[in-house]
């Protein structure tokens, strides 16, 4: 537990220092931006130890991240002193927020931890792959860093999220394995205060301020705790047995789980709220999607981009509603807009996928702000999308040297033709987010009588946009296959996003005439994230983008998690809207409440599951597994971290993908390796053209019979060690003839059991 006391310290003291920034950045905000300062004292310290060692200016390592580290925490001594100075009593005005952003951080991050270290091994799914991007980080001397499983190259990947981690780690000399499962709590803990800020600044303009802290803790908790349907439905089938609703659902596995006679499920039954979409061909064939949600990938414990990426969509909601609310007001927050720049430009080196979204929502607020207070739409339109390019161009600008060198898989986009999402699935996912957006829509106050034509035209052209686009882009046979599609699975999903869309738009407008800039910030910030929402989700209806995976699957999955977070902060809006309303409109919030409590026991009981799968003690060090399983290789790991240096190449044996024995010591080391995961290795740079080259290489390592060729083929990658092991051994047919010509040929360095570390000897 030192190292966590030790990151929530260093954290602590980075987000102090920052809060002067946040401070001018989120003014508007409760609590000045408390809420986000730790990510912002993150993301400043990573940004320059990302920076200078990106330009060769100082080498990355343990002395950088200190040098940065303590350049802000002076930085943000320097600020504090002229913030009291010209507010003398903003802590004592705050101290409520501070209080419950810290006891909310802290709880979350003890809690995490407290569940990771019941189950901290990193190996399953791709974990393995996580671990060794980190383990890159670490070791690495320069950023980007090198490809831990592509020996000679550098990282092709959003390495930005594990750099934040890294940083920590190596101020505070963390391990890797321990600093992994450090990371997960790190950031689900920001997620955690990053979604109460901003639901906090969209609910406290207009309400008691403890009503719309109480809403905010609530929402924040339900954002990254609460599931989605399916496992309502797990346990009703764990109980009775719904063989005929567990089909109809079309959750892959539901029908045949086990009938327990208890409301607990057996095996690994939450991992099916993952995959509760499927995409039906024509010919019956379905295709499983992924449908993640927050607390479902920190159950899993992947430290992977799109989880990582929860606390800077958070933020981006925060940055759009101060814009939002300011701009309604007559000013143009400009200097906001640039504070945020850096912060929102690092969320495209976590998540790319994100960068986008978040950059759109933050042009949509400034022109639904512009649009209240000049009623002018179509000139707010246009400030909006410059606002969005412009941000969009200054996040790339500043971070040049990443987009410069990073490789994609992305190769244009591609039509949905004979799959759609069914009706069923998409409500399975997110009813519970948009029951009280739809009942808030429909019972809360308006300032002036709905008008149907106008919903029904609106509705209309949102449901016929993407079928022109697809004309339009695709041609006549496209939209022809894409009609057929929708008409065999049914377009009911689109259809009614589009409705809601419809009826999202009249209200926005309604209340911008009637009460300009004196609409209510709540409902106007709620309808703004729900809309967004509704359009992504209508857009995966029609494309995608290709990538190798050859499916949606991949878009859908990384949109869906997206629209989690936008529609979660937009149905506690909601929520808090219909409970300031008149008491009859409050009973309304009976069937949300009573989903919202349906869907509350997933996280704890799937928590306890994952305990029972788990034989280990109790223990925040992800490599701890090993020294049970198998010694032989713990201890070549340990001699590596004590004995290797930076710049040392270990070849292992190709990896096989998803296997958590292949590829093992490159993942816990960041030694790079001649190949790792080949499916990996391919998805990050989009080719396979590296494969076959170094599989022979590998090849000629374990097998020649030539010394010489053995010896130089090392030498080419600039080789240090070569590891043998029960993989290496199967896989080549290694037995003790070959042992021991390896020995002769190459040089001892350790040994234990059947494992063998030889090091190369120096060509001079």
């Amino acid at each position: 537990m030192t190292f966590a006391l030790l990151w929530w310290l260093l954290t602590t003291l980075l987000g102090w220092a920052a809060w002067p920034w946040a401070r001018l950045l989120l003014a508007h905000a409760p609590g000045r931006g408390w809420a986000v300062s730790r990510l912002l004292g993150l993301v400043l310290a990573a940004y320059l130890y990302w920076l200078t060692s990106s330009v060769g200016l100082f080498p990355a390592g343990r002395a950088l991240a200190i040098a940065v580290c303590a350049a802000c925490l002076v930085a943000g001594a320097l600020a504090w002193w002229g913030t009291l100075r010209s507010a003398p009593h903003a802590l004592r005005e705050m101290r409520r927020e501070i209080l419950t952003v810290e006891l909310l951080f802290a709880g979350s991050l003890a809690l995490y931890l407290f569940f990771r270290g019941g189950t901290p091994a990193i190996q399953h799914t791709e974990q393995p792959m996580d671990l060794a991007m980190l383990s890159a980080t670490l070791r690495s001397t320069s950023m980007p860093p090198a490809d831990p499983w592509l020996a000679g190259e550098s990282v092709s990947y959003y390495y930005g999220g594990y750099l934040l981690v890294g940083l920590l780690a190596q101020v505070t000399a963390t391990p890797a394995p321990t600093a992994y499962n450090l990371g997960l709590g790190l950031y689900a803990a920001l997620a955690t205060v990053g979604s109460y800020g901003a639901l906090h600044a969209m609910l406290a303009p207009s309400g008691v301020p403890r009503k719309s802290r109480t809403f905010a803790l609530l929402g924040a908790l339900a954002t990254v705790g609460c599931s989605n349907g399916e496992p309502i439905l797990e346990f009703l089938q764990a109980r009775f047995g719904i063989a005929t609703l567990a089909r109809w659902s079309g959750v892959p596995g539901l029908a045949e789980a086990p009938i327990t006679g208890r409301w607990l499920p057996e095996g690994v039954w939450w991992w099916r709220a993952s995959r509760v979409v499927t995409d039906v061909s024509l010919g019956g064939r379905s295709g499983t999607l992924i449908t993640e949600f927050p607390a479902f990938g920190f159950l899993l414990g992947d430290l992977h981009p799109h989880l990582m990426g929860l606390p800077f969509l958070a933020l981006g909601v925060a940055v759009a509603i101060e814009l939002l609310a300011r701009s309604r007001h007559g000013t143009r927050p400009h200097a906001a807009l640039a504070l945020a720049v850096l912060p929102i430009g690092y969320a495209g080196m976590v998540n790319t996928w994100d960068l986008p979204v978040i950059v759109a929502l933050i042009g949509l607020a400034w022109g639904v702000g512009r649009w209240a207070y000049t009623h002018r739409p179509w000139r707010s339109l246009v400030e909006a999308a410059l606002v969005s390019v412009v941000g969009l161009g200054l996040c790339g600008l500043l971070y040049a040297p990443f987009y410069a060198q990073l490789e994609s898989q992305v190769q244009g986009l591609g039509f949905v033709i004979l799959t759609r999402t069914r009706l069923r699935s998409l409500i399975l996912q997110f009813g519970l987010w948009y029951l009280p957006i739809t009942l808030e829509l429909i019972l809360a106050p308006r300032p002036t009588k709905r008008s149907w034509r106008r919903v029904a035209w609106l509705s209309l052209s949102v449901a016929l946009a993407p079928w022109l686009a697809v004309l339009v882009l695709g041609g006549v046979g496209v939209w022809g296959l894409a009609l057929v599609g929708a008409l065999n699975v049914g377009p009911w999903a689109a259809l009614l996003l589009s409705i809601l869309v419809g009826l999202l738009i009249e209200d926005l407008w309604a209340r911008i005439v009637a009460d300009g800039a004196e609409a209510s910030l709540p409902q106007l910030a709620g309808h703004l994230l729900a809309l967004l929402a509704s359009l992504a989700l209508i857009g995966v209806e029609f494309v995608y983008i290709r990538d190798l995976f050859g499916t949606r699957m991949n878009t859908l999955f990384k949109v869906y998690q997206q629209a989690w977070i936008l529609l979660a902060a937009s149905a506690a809006c909601a929520a808090y809207r219909l409970w300031q309303a008149q008491r009859p409109r409050r009973w309304a919030l009976v069937p949300w409440a009573l989903l919202l409590a349906l869907s509350l026991p997933y996280l704890p009981l799937a928590a306890a599951s994952r305990w029972a799968e788990s034989p280990s003690t109790w223990t925040l060090d992800g490599a701890a597994y090993l020294a049970e399983e198998d010694p032989d290789a713990y201890a070549a790991y340990r001699w590596l971290l004590a004995n290797g240096q930076a710049d040392d190449v270990l070849v292992e044996a190709p990896g096989e993908t998803y296997d958590p024995a292949t590829s093992r010591l490159s993942a816990l080391t960041g030694m790079p390796t001649i190949l790792g995961w080949p499916g990996h290795v391919v998805q990050w740079r989009g080719h396979d053209a590296m494969l076959a080259p170094r599989l022979e290489d590998l090849e000629v390592i374990y097998v020649s019979g030539s010394e010489s060729e053995v010896v130089e083929t090392l030498a080419r990658y600039g080789a240090r060690y070569l590891y043998i092991g029960a993989y290496e051994r199967d896989r080549y047919g290694l037995d003790d003839r070959r042992l021991a010509q390896l020995i002769v040929w190459l040089e001892p360095a350790m040994s234990s059991g059947d494992v063998h570390l030889l090091r190369v000897p120096d060509l001079d």
